[in-house]
């Protein structure tokens, strides 16, 4: 009996040794480099992480170290009378409460949640008010500290209704464009630029805006339909780019460029706009607020 005792203890600090190892690594190391993505691109890297780590090898530590803790705690319970077995009882509940009830309890959910998320979409900028917004470090859930172990979680802060309640996007460098939308094509337009936005916003661009013309009647300045030559029937379309800057314009663009899908958007019948008569330039920010 005190054979098989003293081999579920080692395998179980054993266990739990290669876990809190995992976690380390994961919350010095692979949150902080999450952190520095754009959403859309945390967000896609995030969820591969929760597929990958669903392996044989991943289970078998995990949900072997809490089997050999279960049978530790009740060995404790039978033999209290022994001097290791409170110390037996409290590594096994905190391993059991701290890792496996926090995963299946909060981590899982959230996860699931992060998985139906469409990365670089409309649809995935809306999580953003809902709590799965930017990584976080692995001691962030619900917008306070929580110092427990979490495997499998995507430790997603919760923000205000626009985005990370502490950080948001600093525009150091935006391609801004306007160009005249026959109103007929606008729908046509919408889908093309849902598209594009989705891929420029998988190669690194921080945001990607595409407006459409309002209240553009204003007396007293050259309106943007004189500017953009708008044809009757037509509107204007005002949109940006946002990047770190010039040089991660010219890398993220050039990416696009090279994206097969991008050539694939254009409609059999053509462009739903007159490229002719876009204005299109990079312009460095001179004041971010």
């Amino acid at each position: 009996m005190e054979r098989l005792l003293f081999a579920l203890t080692f395998l179980a600090a054993l266990g739990a040794g290669l876990m809190a190892g995992l976690f380390f690594a994961f919350s010095v190391s692979v949150m902080a480099a999450l952190g520095r993505l754009p959403p859309a691109g945390g967000i896609s890297a995030m969820q591969s992480i929760n597929v990958v780590v669903l392996n044989p090898l991943f289970f078998a530590v995990f949900f072997g170290t809490a089997a050999a803790a279960l049978a530790l705690a009740i060995a404790a319970l039978i033999g209290w009378s022994n001097a290791s077995a409170p110390y037996l009882l409290a590594g096994s509940l905190l391993y059991l409460v701290g890792t496996i009830l926090v995963t299946i309890a909060f981590n899982v959910p959230l996860n699931n949640r992060l998985a139906s998320v469409t990365p670089g979409s409309s649809e995935g900028a809306a999580p953003c008010g809902r709590g799965i917004c930017r990584p976080g470090p692995p001691g962030i859930m619900y917008g306070r500290p929580r110092p427990l172990p979490r495997p499998l979680h995507s430790s997603w802060r919760l923000s205000n209704g626009i985005g990370d309640p502490i950080r948001r996007t600093h525009m150091a460098y935006v391609d801004g464009f306007i160009v005249p939308v026959p109103k007929k094509s606008l729908a046509a337009y919408q889908r093309m630029a849902r598209k594009a936005g989705k891929i420029w916003r998988e190669h690194g661009a921080l945001e990607f805006r595409e407006c459409v013309g309002d209240d553009l009647k204003i007396k007293g300045v050259a309106p943007f339909p004189r500017a953009a030559r708008v044809k009757p029937g037509e509107t204007v379309v005002f949109s940006w780019i946002a990047f770190k800057s010039r040089a991660h314009r010219d890398r993220v663009n050039a990416k696009v460029m090279e994206d097969p899908r991008l050539h694939k958007m254009i409609p059999p019948k053509g462009m739903p706009f007159d490229g002719k008569r876009m204005f299109w330039g990079g312009f460095k920010t001179l004041v971010d607020l």
